[in-house]
């Protein structure tokens, strides 16, 4: 008997398609077949993995050149944005039909649930972010009640699933603490998982020999910068960290991610450490890693946290959703938010040191990964699909 699932993933950057990378791997495993849709390139990376899937069309049109997030892009084009919308959910349905999975698992992507609902498929749905921020700053109370009627009337959508999973730790530690707490629309149906990511996973042989060589047996600290995003947001942080890594190269080593798997896998060497097109071993880098340095993604904090490791986190300019993650990340103290505006090497390199010699950080930080590595969102989720069959 086929057991069908189908994920459809949200395809900007490429925290969502990671965590559902964890979900298909553990399905397979057992023996389901699966199948995805999503868009860009985590859609493409998907099908590397050897999974069918179907690519959407991308929102590139979310991004300026000089790598910030334009709302103001979103709503002038929003008769584009309706004509994509329409187009997700005409694609899905029709996809649906095709597969007609048993179970489909939705990640951020309300147009799968919906039209999942219209076949009368179990549903499983995964967010982290039911409100959708309207600034990065601190907003007025006429702003915070536009923004919990927008949560609400989202919130009765999403929980029309079958099962609405939070991929984050329960209050008062809840990194999505903005976007995701206090809805009412939600309220007895949704349920806080732990996260998505792989919890505390060793490093491979060949990561550790290579952080040992890099690092001169552990005499240097290593601040592993992954940086998830599109490109364009990518460049001007890499800018900085090419500075801040020729500055401290005798007592620091940079590795660096960018995340782009089309391109080289071969790491290139800079002065003060190296550049990965693309890492496949983010995990071990974590977990050897003194410090990160990350943008402000759902996902990248979950591998900073599970793994222990104090951080600067550098949101996408105007992207609401990080710069609200960055606040609970200084609210904890497991970290430093530094604006891009005002980010440069030499404040990144200040910024590590009070990291490192601060031990409040390391404490906090410590005592968080510790809550976190006793949730296992993945086995949840995939314990959920499996009682559909059962």
């Amino acid at each position: 008997m086929h057991r069908k699932v189908h994920i459809s993933f949200l395809g900007i950057g490429f925290g969502h398609a990671m965590r559902m990378r964890n979900i298909a791997a553990t399905l397979k495993d057992k023996g389901f077949e699966v199948t995805f849709s999503s868009s860009g390139v985590p859609a493409s990376y998907f099908t590397s993995l050897g999974l069918k899937g179907w690519c959407l069309e991308d929102f590139k049109y979310l991004w300026t050149v000089e790598g910030s997030f334009s709302f103001y892009k979103l709503i002038s084009r929003s008769k584009n944005l309706s004509s994509v919308t329409y187009h997700y959910l005409e694609k899905e349905l029709s996809i649906i039909g095709k597969v007609r999975p048993d179970v489909l698992v939705s990640d951020s992507r309300l147009d799968a649930l919906l039209a999942a609902k219209m076949f009368g498929i179990k549903t499983i749905a995964i967010t982290n972010q039911l409100r959708i921020l309207a600034t990065c700053a601190r907003k007025k109370r006429s702003i915070k009640w536009l923004e919990n009627l927008e949560a609400n009337v989202l919130g009765m959508l999403w929980r029309t699933s079958d099962e609405l999973l939070f991929p984050d730790l329960p209050p008062p530690y809840t990194i999505s603490e903005e976007n995701l707490c206090d809805v009412t629309a939600v309220k007895g149906k949704e349920k806080f998982i732990g996260f998505l990511a792989r919890n505390g996973s060793h490093p491979s042989k060949k990561t550790e020999e290579l952080v040992n060589k890099m690092t001169e047996k552990r005499r240097k600290t290593l601040v592993f910068a992954p940086l998830s995003g599109p490109v364009t947001t990518i460049r001007p942080v890499l800018n900085q960290l090419v500075i801040a890594a020729k500055e401290t190269s005798n007592r620091r080593v940079y590795v660096i991610a960018l995340g782009q798997p089309a391109g080289l896998v071969q790491r290139s060497e800079i002065e003060g450490g190296f550049i990965y097109n693309w890492c496949e071993d983010v995990q071990g880098f974590f977990s050897l890693a003194d410090v990160a340095v990350i943008r402000g993604g759902h996902s990248s904090i979950a591998n900073g946290i599970i793994y222990g490791k104090p951080m600067i986190v550098i949101p996408i300019e105007n992207h609401t959703e990080q710069y609200a993650n960055a606040r609970k990340v200084h609210k904890l103290g497991i970290g430093r938010m530094a604006e891009l505006k005002n980010l440069d090497g030499q404040r990144l390199t200040d910024g590590i040191d009070t990291l490192l010699t601060d031990y409040s950080f390391a404490s906090n930080i410590s005592s968080l990964s510790k809550i976190a590595n006793q949730m296992d969102g993945v086995k949840y989720t995939v314990d959920q699909i499996t009682k559909y069959f059962n």
